[in-house]
């Protein structure tokens, strides 16, 4: 087994830094934690795994299960991503269409907005000052995508294994991408029909999950939530990373393959 250096929120198929309401056709595998009362509605399913809350909130009326190690709500560290975005501030300003381009490991620096499409292959990193629009790609593994405005994933976009999406600000998810990888931003709206391998971590407004959702791996959520849509989300532990740029890990670790399916 491979020991994550993620923090503990992402050993849970859903942790939600709030009240959280499963409604609709919700189907949800896997353990929840919620720092608030849960509801679990007549059409939502849970069919396996447990469901925790803090001390004092209730599952469906009855007290909730504590955990033996609280989670906390993660933070990112942004260093990271702030260095590279003034980076790319130091180029002349202008927007521009990345397609059909071989990044070989290399770094591709906009100062403005980036419209992204085509093959992009060769893995590395695009970073743009801007709002950066995916439309219709196909980017290859190991593949760093770095927006310092808003983000949107549209169309029949493919994006593979190792993959890190990251917005300040928003990132939303109208089209039906396949994701394999990591969407960071303060808010995320998925509202299309993707298909997400990996995580889906919002640190300060929202992750909504509004549309026909599929998630192999874990969604953090920093506050309360009601999700009423058709999503389909399973704790997949071959699909969390071991380690994603600015997040550590904090009290309980993730051992890979230590969660199976009842």
């Amino acid at each position: 087994m491979v020991s994550s250096s993620l923090p503990a929120a992402f050993s849970y198929a859903m942790y939600n830094n709030g009240p959280l309401t499963l409604k609709g056709s919700s189907v949800l595998i896997g353990d929840i934690f919620a720092n608030g009362n849960v509801s679990i509605q007549k059409n939502a399913n849970h069919p396996s795994g447990d469901v925790y809350t803090m001390p004092g909130y209730t599952v469906n009326g009855v007290p909730g299960q504590i955990p033996d190690t609280i989670p906390t709500m993660p933070a990112l560290n942004t260093t990271y991503y702030d260095n590279l975005i003034t980076t790319a501030q130091t180029y002349p300003a202008a927007n521009q269409t990345i397609s059909n381009v071989n990044l070989n490991g290399g770094t591709i620096f906009i100062n403005g907005n980036a419209t992204i499409s085509g093959n992009i292959t060769g893995g590395g990193k695009i970073v743009a000052t801007g709002n950066i629009t995916i439309q219709s790609a196909n980017i290859s593994s190991n593949t760093t995508i770095i927006s310092n405005g808003s983000m949107s994933i549209q169309g029949p976009s493919n994006i593979d294994s190792g993959g890190v999406l990251y917005s300040p600000v928003l990132i939303t998810i109208p089209g039906n991408p396949r994701i394999i990888g990591s969407v960071l931003s303060a808010k995320i709206v998925a509202n299309g029909n993707p298909t997400i391998m990996g995580i889906l971590f919002s640190w300060d407004v929202s992750t909504e999950l509004n549309g026909n959702v599929t998630v192999y791996g874990s969604v953090v959520n920093p506050s309360s939530s009601t999700y009423s849509g058709n999503i389909n989300l399973e704790f997949r532990t071959e699909y969390i990373p071991t380690y994603v740029e600015g997040l550590s890990s904090g009290g309980l670790s993730l051992l890979k393959g230590s969660w199976k399916e009842l």
